[in-house]
């Protein structure tokens, strides 16, 4: 079977650390605890078994060292909302042998995140059975639960490496890029309306069939008889289907605008990617207003250091202000900003004008907004000397 072994950990860390391992049948690998345990060697041991996928855990706030693990590993985090009660923790865990509570709670843990995607599983499997493609199984489940994309589109991926859309989305995969969930969606999209225009072009041919039969049959009915009435019936249904295909041929073109529209933004994409180095990367806020903060902070995964880039800087919330401050540094407005808000303290305010934009991120010259933050700098340094000789 193609690729390393897909596996799930479950982890419970503290001064004795256990992990479990299980596969995607959710039957388990292996079960250890030691004491001071330490991250690289809980790397070394779990890497041996293959491909960790997903890593789970029983609390709602995820440890630090659980979430360093699936970042050091490249996996995706499970939790759950709520700490997982020891009700709950005994139904996951059934009969199976554990040596102590530490084993207990991480093979709980596993099981957790094994129940999160064990439905998806199956329609993968049963899709995989059904097409002969058992032997991709591996890499599918890696590419679908791991890195988002669609079942159809994973198999693309794999096994038709050589179409240029696929080697896109695949460096995207493995250079691992910020805006790499950005990419994913574009190739989603991509395939879709590929599919859909494909859809709309048999069904104008359909249509078109359904038209030349009708007048087939309406006019081997005016021979047949010496009336020459036209038959309204027969009028009706011709004028019906010629403005569907009239409906149809005006969504396949807009389908083709989208896809022209979106291979064109595939190409820019791939260059500003090649080009990373010169460019600074932003996430896109309409506002800083709570409303909208709340909204696209969980889609873009705003974190320290990040650069925003947003159209009105003059609606703020001082609440987001207070989470932000501290860990983002440079604020990006394409809109004018007021003296009161270039005035907010920690915060560096850059008017600018993206080279590039996707829905959710923006591209820009390292060497203007570099400039810019040096001037910022030199002014700030100034008032600062101006009002120790003033004291």
């Amino acid at each position: 079977m193609e690729g390393k072994k897909p596996l799930i950990v479950g982890i419970d860390p503290g001064t004795t650390t256990a992990y479990s391992i299980i596969d995607f049948e959710g039957s388990v690998i292996k079960l250890e605890s030691a004491k001071n345990l330490g991250i690289n060697s809980l790397i070394r041991d779990i890497v041996k078994e293959g491909k960790v996928i997903l890593v789970g855990t029983d609390k709602a706030k995820v440890p630090s060292l659980v979430e360093n693990f699936a970042v050091k590993v490249g996996a995706r985090l499970v939790h759950s909302k709520e700490d997982l009660k020891i009700t709950e923790k005994k139904s996951l865990v059934g009969s199976s042998e554990t040596k102590d509570e530490h084993q207990f709670d991480a093979l709980a843990s596993s099981l957790f995140a094994f129940n999160s995607i064990k439905n998806m599983v199956k329609r993968i499997d049963l899709f995989l059975s059904e097409n002969n493609k058992d032997r991709i199984r591996n890499r599918v489940l890696e590419l679908v639960l791991l890195n988002g994309i669609s079942l159809r589109n994973a198999i693309d991926i794999i096994e038709k490496p050589e179409k240029e859309e696929v080697r896109i989305i695949k460096r995207v995969i493995e250079e691992n890029k910020p805006n790499k969930s950005d990419f994913i969606r574009l190739y989603n999209r991509l395939k879709l309306c590929e599919r859909e225009i494909l859809f709309l072009k048999k069904q104008n041919i359909n249509l078109k069939n359904s038209i030349k039969d009708t007048e087939n049959r309406y006019n081997r009915l005016l021979r047949k008889t010496n009336d020459q009435k036209f038959d309204e019936k027969a009028e009706k249904l011709i004028s019906y289907k010629e403005k569907r295909i009239l409906l149809f041929d005006s969504k396949l073109k807009e389908k083709d605008d989208e896809l022209n529209y979106m291979k064109e933004n595939s190409g820019k994409l791939d260059y500003f990617l090649a080009n990373m180095g010169n460019f600074y990367f932003a996430k896109k806020l309409k506002n800083l207003g709570s409303s909208e903060f709340n909204e696209k902070s969980a889609v873009l995964g705003i974190r320290d250091g990040d650069m925003l880039l947003v159209d009105d800087p003059n609606t703020i919330s001082e609440n987001v202000i207070s989470m932000l401050k501290g860990r983002i540094g440079v604020i990006l407005h394409k809109g004018a900003a007021s003296e009161k808000t270039k005035g907010i303290p920690g915060f560096m305010f850059i008017d600018c004008k993206p080279d590039f934009e996707t829905r959710h991120f923006g591209f820009v010259k390292k060497e203007a907004i570099d400039k810019e933050i040096k001037k910022i700098n030199l002014i700030s340094k100034v008032i600062e000397d101006y009002k120790k000789e003033k004291c």
